[in-house]
């Protein structure tokens, strides 16, 4: 059998602990639990501390007959006092007499809980290292920072994506789409040429048929049809000089030499 010491401490508001209370106020529980059958046995109901432990808050009771090969034990605590306080922790030690506790406890609250081996330095240790982490990752998260960074090239990316694509899951399927598209417009317009179907060629050459000659007589070249266009609507001949004139006013858009032959037979009308 060993010495169980079961201890609890009090704050208000999770302030400091609270030291001097009466100890009919505190109540204490223990249980235990077999570590083979689960089975959990009341060991103290409600049973009081008998000693505050060097003034600093810790107050303790001993279990004698603690069997710990056998069993595992857990404990609470409950201030039953008039003011409301807050049971800080509850926890237990083997095999340390309750002056040699009291010892310990005062010389590490005094420390500042900074000596070697005691959970005070382990605790401050690991605080440590956490304060190390948060500052490098508030530095990192800084602008201009790695993490800022990273996800400043990550946003550029998704920026580019479509604002409400149909099904966020099939990204990869919607870019194989857009690559289709992508080699069928080279396909169009590179290597291969301009493709235009026969419907666009013919609407096209509808459209030229339809064209007033009059939109261009400005900017078409001589040889061009549109000179033979006027030559046709607005022209005359005058010795070997053939005057083809714009249809808009009737001044000269080119002059021709043409030859005659007497012999031949005159047009004066189309039927």
């Amino acid at each position: 059998m060993s010495n169980l010491v079961v201890s609890c401490s009090f704050t208000q508001s999770r302030g400091s602990p609270a030291t001097g209370l009466t100890l009919t106020d505190i109540d204490i529980t223990l249980s235990s639990i077999n570590k083979s059958t689960g089975a959990v046995a009341a060991i103290w109901n409600t049973e009081n501390p008998t000693v505050e432990i060097s003034n600093v808050g810790k107050y303790a009771r001993i279990y004698a007959s603690a069997d710990l090969d056998t069993y595992a034990y857990f404990a609470t605590a409950n201030y039953t006092g008039g003011t409301t306080l807050d049971c800080d922790d509850v926890e237990g030690s083997v095999g340390v007499a309750l002056d040699e506790m009291a010892d310990a406890v005062w010389d590490e609250a005094a420390s500042g809980h900074t000596s070697a081996g005691t959970m005070g330095a382990q605790l401050g240790t690991d605080v440590d290292a956490i304060l190390t982490d948060t500052n490098e990752l508030q530095g990192d998260l800084t602008d201009g920072g790695r993490l800022d960074l990273l996800i400043d090239a990550i946003k550029e990316r998704t920026d580019k994506l479509p604002d409400d694509p149909a099904d966020d899951s099939d990204i990869d399927g919607q870019l194989a789409t857009i690559d289709t598209v992508v080699d069928a417009i080279l396909a169009d317009t590179g290597t291969d040429g301009v493709v235009v179907s026969t419907a666009t060629a013919q609407a096209i050459a509808d459209e030229i048929l339809k064209r007033n000659a009059e939109g261009v007589e400005d900017a078409a070249d001589n040889n061009s049809l549109a000179e033979l266009i006027y030559a046709a609507l607005n022209s005359a001949i005058s010795g070997t000089t053939w005057t083809i004139k714009k249809p808009s006013d009737d001044s000269t858009f080119n002059t021709r030499t043409v030859t005659t032959n007497a012999a031949a037979d005159p047009v004066t009308g189309v039927t």
